[in-house]
């Protein structure tokens, strides 16, 4: 059985047995006095539980925190940042630990202060990738079985010329697929954490039809599924699909969704369960479907009853799929859900008594489910 096939069959490395329970971080901008991130314990009958305290090392400047994620081993928790790249810290049971990284680049590298957009750690957890506005566009970072950060990979060879939005990982951590903002609107590339980025796959017969910020990689029983959200008004696609596979790459594009609204999609979120959910900033603000992967999109799931207050920057699904979180642009910036596979949202639950308040822009970016 291939390194594949076993995480589609166990649901991926989170195996809940070794935890103790689940939590989401969030991110947000800050004024350089304390970290942008923050985590909450969480459940599915209540929601919110206790904020763990913040980290006692921060990066040190003032900087916006995007995508966020755990890495699949639930040892580390990170995120792309604007004006530098990315941060990540050592994750446990009692929260956050060392600081492994701060987003310096060492001198002379081609990346400078470039803005970090999408954020993802590898299948596994022996390196993070950033995509990025400048320089080569994307960085790539081996990380040791000790948790230190090496230097970057040379990503020159890679030949990108157009701001890269977000980055995924092929399960087997051996192909990386890239979001770009222009023509042809997403790449994949071999890749392995010695060397880093190899050769290019073709590009697919039937490109996306605009740029956007999000692309994730879905695993299900029957095989691996790229899925990315898109950018433009009502007559662009705004959540698209492909099939995928290592050895051969990019495979059928599957019919995209194309809901009644002017507004990019943005935040990305998708579950082993056949889910996928997506952010917008106007409308209903959270939309979704479920995935099959003979068939592709099905029919969409209702608005949730009870809507977030603004625009929604992210939504992000727990392992079970019984549970979201999303973050907005007002007050109280996150909301958690109960979700059910078959009729998708459901109850809103109670605020967290611990507020989340970003410190400088009234928004909260990116969210991410894990386990402490």
């Amino acid at each position: 059985m291939t390194l594949a096939s076993k995480l589609r069959a166990s649901g991926g490395t989170k195996a809940k047995s070794n935890f103790t329970g689940e939590c989401a971080a969030f991110t947000f901008r800050d004024d350089g006095e304390n970290a942008p991130i923050s985590v909450y314990k969480m459940d599915p009958i209540n929601g919110f539980g206790t904020k763990f305290a913040d980290p006692l090392t921060t990066p040190g400047y003032s900087a916006l925190g995007g995508n966020a994620m755990f890495s699949p081993d639930q040892t580390m928790v990170g995120a792309s940042l604007s004006a530098r790249g990315a941060f990540v810290y050592d994750w446990g049971p009692t929260g956050f630990g060392a600081l492994l990284h701060d987003g310096t680049q060492p001198s002379g590298s081609q990346y400078g202060t470039s803005h970090g957009y999408g954020f993802k750690f590898s299948p596994n957890n022996d390196a993070f990738l950033i995509a990025r506005n400048l320089g080569s566009r994307v960085s790539s970072f081996p990380i040791s079985a000790a948790h230190v950060v090496g230097a970057p990979h040379d990503t020159s060879s890679t030949n990108l010329t157009s701001t890269c939005r977000a980055v995924c990982f092929d399960p087997s951590g051996q192909a990386v697929i890239i979001r770009l903002n222009e023509s042809p609107w997403i790449r994949a590339f071999e890749w392995n954490p010695v060397t880093g980025f190899g050769a290019a796959y073709p590009d697919p017969l039937i490109p996306p039809e605009a740029s956007g910020s999000n692309v994730q990689m879905m695993s299900l029983p029957e095989g691996d599924v790229v899925v990315y959200t898109g950018f433009g008004d009502a007559t662009f696609e705004k959540v698209g699909a492909y099939k995928w596979s290592l050895a051969g790459g990019w495979g059928t594009k599957y019919t995209s969704l194309y809901p009644d609204t002017n507004q990019s999609a943005r935040g990305l979120a998708v579950s082993k369960h056949g889910i996928v959910l997506y952010a917008t900033a106007v409308g209903d603000y959270m939309y979704g479907a479920p995935f099959d992967y003979a068939t592709g999109f099905g029919t969409p799931y209702g608005a949730a009853s009870s809507r977030m207050y603004g625009g929604t920057n992210c939504v992000a699904i727990n392992a079970d799929a019984n549970m979201i979180v999303a973050t907005t642009n007002k007050e109280p910036y996150i909301a958690v859900y109960q979700f059910d596979r078959d009729t998708g949202y459901g109850t809103r639950l109670a605020e967290p008594v611990a507020p989340l308040e970003p410190r400088i822009s009234a928004a909260v970016y990116d969210c991410d489910f894990g386990y402490y």
